[in-house]
């Protein structure tokens, strides 16, 4: 077995890329084992019935697409004979990638009522909690950071594009999301709304 080729510079990338869905994968798993708690007092049925936020089904397809599609363009572009990214630049893309993760991880750990697509089932829970002080939408942060990182580690404009789609996509789904929200929750949405950033803390 060829062990320098495991401890490549070039390598760095994927570890990182399979620290992030670990994280993500374990974190869902452990907020599914506890789906069954009993909610919190404060959350009331606003709804009798589960509804979609506008265009849920295709914009979930539409991300999904997206991030399936770095993968075979980041292996193109580590594929092609080029030097590894710069200490500076490697170390920056693997820290969003794991950034990301970390993100992702801490947002399921705290939020109950996650599901991949936006529903709004009975018994919702408003989580304002963990990352949701600071962003209303902190998974689809954690999915624009894996592509920026990764953008920013291969350096290729066919990933440079698919990056700022995972960050459109993440922008679309969020203003959906919140006009439900604020339909649903009222005024105490309008003013979480006030207090927090859409992707960016204290940015955007």
């Amino acid at each position: 077995m060829d062990v320098d080729y495991f401890l490549r510079p070039s390598r760095w990338v994927f570890y990182a890329h399979t620290v992030f869905w670990a994280a993500f994968l374990v974190a869902r798993m452990r907020a599914l084992a506890g789906a069954g708690a009993a909610e919190q007092a404060d959350q009331p049925r606003h709804r009798a019935e589960p509804v979609d936020a506008a265009h849920a089904s295709l914009l979930v397809r539409a991300h999904v697409v997206t991030l399936v599609a770095l993968y075979p363009l980041l292996w193109a572009a580590c594929s092609v004979s080029r030097d590894a990214p710069t200490l500076l630049r490697g170390s920056l893309a693997v820290a969003l990638i794991v950034g990301g993760g970390a993100v992702a991880a801490w947002a399921l750990t705290v939020f109950r009522s996650y599901r991949l697509k936006a529903t709004l089932e009975p018994g919702h829970e408003l989580c304002q909690d963990g990352p949701f002080r600071y962003v209303r939408h902190p998974i689809y942060l954690a999915f624009g950071l894996l592509g920026a990182g990764t953008a920013l580690w291969a350096d290729t404009a066919a990933l440079w594009g698919v990056a700022a789609l995972l960050w459109l996509i993440a922008d679309l789904r969020g203003r959906t999301e919140e006009k439900l929200l604020v339909e649903t929750f009222g005024e105490r949405y309008r003013s979480y709304l006030g207090s927090t950033s859409r992707l960016l803390p204290w940015v955007y």
